[in-house]
């Protein structure tokens, strides 16, 4: 598939940002004469769009799929709680400005965690 494709050889290109900043996430580059960088979160949704247009992937309606962050939030807020993420962590991430929001998905991440 050709999205598995682009993501390693994205994990291949951004070993030594990694290594070198200590950082686990795959989505890093540098360009010359610039510091290193996370990609854009606004460029990625577009690039993952092209992708549904281009594969007609459509939602019930027939409708091409239109992706927004906002699909897969919980999902990223269980993913980081379950590896450890600071509340702060959570705030920094989801863009909120304090942590009230945030710690309303942190409870019920951590109380599905603690059932399980």
């Amino acid at each position: 598939m050709e999205l598995a494709g682009k993501i390693r050889k994205q994990i291949a290109v951004s070993v030594r940002l990694r290594k070198e900043h200590g950082l686990p996430y795959i989505f890093l580059h540098q360009h010359k004469g610039y510091r290193a960088s996370m990609l854009n979160v606004e460029y990625f949704i577009v690039k993952v769009n092209e992708l549904f247009h281009k594969y007609h992937i459509c939602d019930g309606s027939e409708q091409p799929w239109n992706f927004t962050s906002r699909q897969c939030r919980k999902t990223i807020v269980v993913k980081m709680v379950e590896n450890g993420a600071t509340v702060t962590e959570l705030v920094y991430q989801l863009g909120h400005l304090n942590q009230g929001t945030v710690m309303q998905y942190y409870a019920d991440v951590k109380s599905i965690k603690l059932r399980n």
